[in-house]
């Protein structure tokens, strides 16, 4: 027990009473981001809005309107790396918390998986067993992996990134001085997103190209917003007893309730209903960012009317909506985009609102159906309480 660090002591000694708190503002955003990819992924060149709907006015708008969407992934590293930190046990092994990181997120990669290889003998798609394979393992992401064709599962970079980084610094909070990872952690984030902005001329939603045949942008973007959710974590677990103790008169609460205002209408604005005119994306970061610390804080109005458990029962869905999205728009663009675009052409309303809530369904049945119960079985079965 002594060669513990005193911080990680008392970051276990809350450890209780922050797993009761639960945060509920914070799944809604992580609801939103998660909304913000699907609906850009709808809108994917490769899925719907092919060549035969290039006449369909309300089809051309919604591709320009959400084409930020895919920055969703920024807010979701931010927030993955605000509760890498809340949640921060360094008992564990490095082999224990990778392991609990699988844990997580394989059981549905691999049914989808399996299910994507059902499907692809009927002809209905494509399904490629050493790409898939290279996706089991954490690959995709890493530069490890040459695209070639969009798979059933490409969305899964996102948790391979992850996974990697979060390794990284567990192990770093595990055997090194926290002020030495601390800056270490700070010099990554700046460099990470001056390389990506430079290279990408401002973008940062590249995941494939490697620059300088080193870098790759999936793992750069995982480290730099990982990071800044790791430093949001820092500063609210040091501050946790003044944030609640603290008292605002109401010119403090107004002029917090117009700051979130202004994040929140930037945020729908930009993810969902135009794309925004600064070529930096990085301003999307810098908005989750104060967007996630009005939210920790939670003086304003809007963040206390967003803290309801309704987001927290729509937020345990995310990660299988997420990871079921992309094959049910394979199937649709299988089955009946390609086949019958003369349906989708008189019924445009009525195709987006069945594949959105084909998603929503699938997702929801996918939580209920796999990742809970492999959660509930191979939790009590492999994860060793330190």
């Amino acid at each position: 027990m002594n060669n513990i660090p005193v911080e990680d002591l008392k970051n276990i000694a809350r450890g209780g009473e922050r797993e009761k708190q639960r945060l509920k503002n914070i799944d809604f955003l992580r609801v939103l981001a998660c909304l913000a990819i699907i609906i850009f992924h709808i809108f994917r060149p490769e899925f719907m809005y092919m060549k035969n709907f290039h006449d369909i006015d309300l089809y051309n708008s919604l591709v320009n309107m959400t084409k930020d969407g895919q920055i969703g992934i920024e807010l979701f590293f931010i927030i993955s790396g605000f509760f890498f930190v809340y949640k921060l046990n360094t008992n564990y092994s490095l082999f224990e918390f990778i392991k609990n990181k699988i844990i997580r997120f394989h059981p549905v990669l691999i049914s989808i998986i399996i299910i994507s290889f059902l499907v692809s003998l009927t002809g209905i798609i494509q399904w490629d067993f050493y790409k898939n394979l290279f996706y089991i393992f954490c690959l995709p992401g890493t530069g490890l992996v040459y695209k070639s064709y969009p798979t059933q599962v490409d969305q899964f970079w996102f948790c391979s990134s992850l996974i990697w980084v979060l390794a990284l610094f567990f192990y770093l909070r595990k055997n090194f001085e926290k002020k030495s990872v601390n800056l270490f952690i700070a010099i990554g984030i700046f460099f990470a997103y001056s390389l990506i902005i430079q290279t990408q001329c401002g973008a940062l939603t590249n995941t494939t190209k490697i620059h300088y045949y080193i870098f790759i942008p999936g793992l750069l973007r995982a480290f730099a917003g990982i990071g800044i959710g790791y430093f949001i974590g820092e500063w609210y677990i040091n501050n946790i007893d003044k944030i609640k103790q603290t008292t605002c008169n109401i010119y403090s609460v107004i002029f917090l309730t117009i700051c979130e205002f202004i994040c929140m209408y930037f945020m729908i604005n930009n993810l969902f209903l135009h794309r925004v005119n600064c070529r930096n994306k990085l301003i999307f970061v810098i908005v989750f960012t104060i967007t996630m610390i009005l939210f920790l804080y939670k003086r304003g109005l809007i963040s206390r009317l967003l803290d309801k458990d309704i987001f927290v029962k729509l937020g345990k869905y995310t990660y299988s909506l997420y990871m079921v999205h992309i094959f049910i728009l394979f199937l649709f663009r299988s089955l009946l985009w390609t086949k019958h675009p003369y349906w989708v052409h008189c019924h445009p309303v009525l195709n987006l609102i069945t594949i959105i809530s084909v998603i929503l369904v699938s997702g929801v049945m996918l939580y209920y159906i796999i990742e809970k119960p492999a959660s509930i079985y191979l939790s009590k079965k492999f994860i060793k309480k330190p």
